[in-house]
């Protein structure tokens, strides 16, 4: 069986930004260093539809049903999403001139994302099927060290 969940990714967020940054002059030129905080923080909860579609492996006939192509079952819930994402960040970096600067940056970047998914309609191969309440948690997160 192969099975595909779909889910809203557009979703506005909202948040803020920090920057604090230092500088100071060396004999071989100017050395800075910035520090980036930022956080945001999903502004509306409802994410729209989850479409959730599964394939029978092989397209095998059910006894007395008509072989097919496409999907088996296919099925659209009511999303709702909590989520968020902080980012740090630091760069230290040279100036080579008045026009270029240079230098390493290190960061780390956290994201999490809570479905909660309600509701269902949809067809179970040629069946019309439906039903109400909390049907699925979904949660996903990601951790991301940077550094360049």
């Amino acid at each position: 069986m192969e099975s595909e969940l779909e889910f809203p990714l557009d979703n506005f967020m909202a948040g803020l930004h920090i920057v604090v940054g230092t500088r100071h002059e060396s004999a071989g030129g100017q050395t800075k260093g910035r520090l980036g905080v930022r956080w945001l923080g999903v502004v509306d909860g409802h994410a729209a539809i989850v479409k959730d579609s599964d394939w029978i492996e092989n397209d095998v006939a059910l006894e007395g049903a008509v072989p097919h192509t496409g999907r088996d079952l296919y099925r659209e819930s009511d999303a709702w999403l909590r989520g968020s994402i902080i980012d740090l960040n630091y760069v230290h970096y040279f100036r080579v001139d008045k026009s270029w600067a240079l230098g390493p940056m290190l960061g780390f970047r956290y994201e999490e994302f809570k479905y909660d998914i309600y509701g269902y309609s949809g067809i179970h191969w040629t069946t019309p099927v439906s039903g109400e309440g909390k049907v699925l948690d979904y949660r996903v997160t990601s951790r991301f060290p940077m550094w360049g």
